[in-house]
């Protein structure tokens, strides 16, 4: 990453790695999920209702998790490449980002 970062304005660095690190944190969550049950995406999940994967009951509430987390992820990666893409114009991303 960092070949990646020598493009970028230096004062852009710690907001960009705080999304990087924001979208891997919830992949990394999604690839347990799917390590676990087989899946990460909701609606193959909620077809294994009932049925449990290493003493772990797929119920109701894990696949509102799950959709939950998938919707986080999706979020966390589109500000993520809106970030990206306002750098690489030259803009400065807007306070509070990520």
């Amino acid at each position: 990453m960092r070949s990646f970062f020598e493009h970028i304005p230096e004062r852009h660095h710690a907001t960009l790695r705080e999304a990087i690190e924001a979208v891997t944190e919830t992949k990394y969550l999604l690839d347990q999920v799917r390590a676990r049950f087989g899946t990460h995406d909701p609606a193959m999940l909620r077809g294994l209702l009932g049925q449990v994967f290493d003493g772990i009951a797929v119920t109701p509430d894990a696949v509102a998790e799950l959709e939950a987390l998938a919707a986080e992820h999706e979020a966390r990666r589109a500000a993520c490449r809106t970030l990206l893409e306002q750098v690489a114009k030259g803009q400065a991303p807007p306070e509070g980002t990520p």
